[in-house]
């Protein structure tokens, strides 16, 4: 069920009200999971400010029936404000700074309360065909237990409840040359153990052809990670620093009421470790890379 109300302020020139909630079960064997989610959502706009608020609420309660009845629950609260302030704005030109908090709060059956508080700041820039934005997210998690792998046992190790405190430094950038496109981010976390930096980039040619009938998408996408990563077949818990990147290239087209799309992926044939265990299969050479190539029609429009 869902419902927006729009009514008018004289401080704003646009707003809304959002209103959605839902009530899912799920029935496997002897074991079933009711889910209720609630979500509301408030915006006021104008043509220098964006302020919005939302309320999110959780709860779900899972059933064991068997010769041991379990029964366990949690319910979740997450409250958040959001702005947006555009000081500068021309048909070629636009500056723009954001903002946010939100709180992160979970309860258990066993009276246990993990919370996280967040606050997200930045900056975006718009300058013709260029698009960049600069972001700086910080947690604060409070009573969250850690977990240590065991590559020796096979197991999970919990540590004793603690605080944690971690930043995340963001950026992204768009630009549009004709009918070539670059979409980048690169998300940046500082630790005390060691950094860890993550980049996915897309480069792309798009276009329609043959009297617009063929909708042409076709372009290499690149992600690199340098950090900290398990590393398998080792005795307690030792992380080693490791240099990842895997390059795809896809190709991807609307051919009247039809998608096609072919892909090869890890052109490198690199074996990284997606999983603590379990790497990318080892194909034997650019040749062999992964190939994936679906065919979808549409029938009823």
């Amino acid at each position: 069920m869902s419902q927006t109300l729009n009514f008018d302020l004289n401080t704003f020139d646009k707003s809304y009200v959002e209103f959605y909630t839902s009530l899912k079960r799920y029935q496997y064997n002897n074991n079933h999971s009711d889910n209720i989610n609630i979500f509301s959502r408030v915006e006021m706009s104008n043509d220098k400010i964006n302020l919005s608020g939302y309320l999110k609420l959780k709860s779900r309660y899972f059933a064991t029936i068997s010769t041991i009845n379990n029964f366990e629950w949690n319910h979740t609260f997450i409250p958040g404000i959001e702005i947006d302030y555009t000081p500068y704005k021309t048909d070629n030109f636009r500056l723009k700074f954001f903002g946010g908090i939100n709180y992160f709060g979970r309860k258990y059956t066993d009276n246990e309360i993990n919370s996280n508080f967040s606050v997200i700041s930045g900056v975006g820039v718009n300058l013709g065909e260029l698009y960049l934005k600069l972001g700086l997210t910080s947690n604060v998690e409070i009573n969250r237990r850690g977990q240590s792998f065991i590559d020796s046992e096979n197991q999970f190790l919990l540590f004793e409840y603690g605080n944690f405190y971690t930043n995340v430094y963001s950026a992204k950038l768009k630009y549009n040359f004709n009918n070539f496109h670059l979409d980048l981010t690169n998300d940046f976390y500082p630790y005390s153990g060691g950094n860890e930096n993550l980049l996915n980039s897309n480069l792309f040619y798009s276009n329609k052809l043959f009297k617009d009938k063929l909708d042409l998408r076709t372009g290499v996408i690149f992600k690199y990670y340098s950090g900290l990563e398990f590393k398998p077949s080792i005795e307690n818990d030792v992380r080693i620093k490791k240099n990842v990147y895997q390059l795809d290239f896809y190709v991807g087209a609307r051919i009247g009421s039809a998608n096609v799309s072919f892909t090869l992926a890890n052109l490198f044939n690199r074996i990284n470790y997606d999983t603590y265990l379990y790497p990318y299969d080892d194909r034997g050479g650019l040749l062999n890379v992964v190939s994936r190539f679906t065919i979808v029609w549409d029938f009823l429009n």
